[in-house]
């Protein structure tokens, strides 16, 4: 087992060492958040659906995006990926603030699917986001509504120059609805998508997305999260009447590393090789 793999095993598996890098949060100890103003979802319903994707403004408040922000960035520095900012409390507390804000667009009941992210692309010649892609390539649409939402939301200010987002609209993608085998686009027709601190992007996920690239004069880093959520009860969900425990999210985010780290670079190697290590130790049913 490669030495930085070993290294991380020696740090993410204890709760004491995510208390000690970001303090101000908590594992397993949620503290309440107020809820947000109440936003006016028609809009971002229009533009859901013509072209499958939508914004909305201040999810998050400002400390609330500092807080998970700066945890980012103190993981990234001692060499742990972003991902892990999903063992934290206040993580999953923006995973939820996310659902529901999302519920009300939608207008229907919507749950957490066991698929979470976190980035954070420095401001470095050649950092880019994920490469054009769909995050399901079955049509998902079930009464002419998603039933699969892909959603997202800027821990940074997010500019065309910080690898901001960008999507294919529906209304301009020849392939949605039909062959979503498809990453072919003209281009032109892409849509970048900047959003501020705390605001939220979501799409359908049969929609062609990817993230930018980062411009050489940029000097911030890219900060986000991402969540899918289930509209249709047909789509395996997480349990919505506790937090999991942080046992359940090392397991979640090994889960995901394994299945999504060959899209990171490789210094994410380190990641995936925890990840089978530890699936494999689950699957054994052998646990410290």
């Amino acid at each position: 087992m490669r030495a930085d793999a070993i290294a991380l095993f020696g740090k993410v598996e204890r709760a004491s060492y995510f208390e000690r890098v970001a303090p101000e949060l908590h594992v397993e100890r949620p503290p309440p958040w107020p809820e947000p103003s109440v936003v006016d979802p028609s809009a971002a319903r229009e533009t859901l659906a013509v072209d499958g994707w939508f914004s909305v403004d201040s999810v998050l408040r400002d400390d609330e995006v500092a807080a998970l922000a700066n945890a980012i960035e103190r993981l990234e520095a001692d060499h742990v990926p972003a991902l892990f900012v999903f063992a934290y409390d206040e993580a999953w507390l923006a995973v939820e603030r996310i659902r529901r804000a999302v519920a009300a667009i939608i207008d229907a009941p919507c749950a957490v699917v066991a698929d979470v992210w976190a980035w954070r692309i420095a401001p470095t010649k050649g950092a880019r986001g994920w490469v054009p892609h769909r995050g399901t390539y079955v049509d998902n649409r079930v009464g002419g509504k998603p039933s699969l939402i892909n959603a997202w939301i800027a821990l940074s200010d997010v500019t065309v120059e910080t690898a901001c987002m960008h999507v294919l609209p529906a209304s301009r993608d020849p392939n949605f609805g039909g062959d979503l085998r498809s990453t072919h686009h003209n281009a032109l027709d892409a849509l970048a998508l900047p959003a501020r601190p705390g605001n939220l992007l979501g799409w359908s996920s049969n929609l062609l997305h990817w993230g930018g690239a980062m411009s050489p004069t940029a000097s911030r880093a890219r900060l986000s999260l991402s969540v899918t959520l289930s509209c249709s009860a047909a789509v395996d969900a997480l349990a919505q009447d506790a937090q999991p425990t942080l046992r359940e999210r090392l397991d979640l985010i090994a889960d995901l590393a394994d299945a999504y780290g060959y899209l990171e670079t490789s210094a994410f190697d380190a990641t995936r090789e925890w990840a089978r290590v530890t699936r494999t130790t689950r699957a054994l049913g052998s646990r410290r």
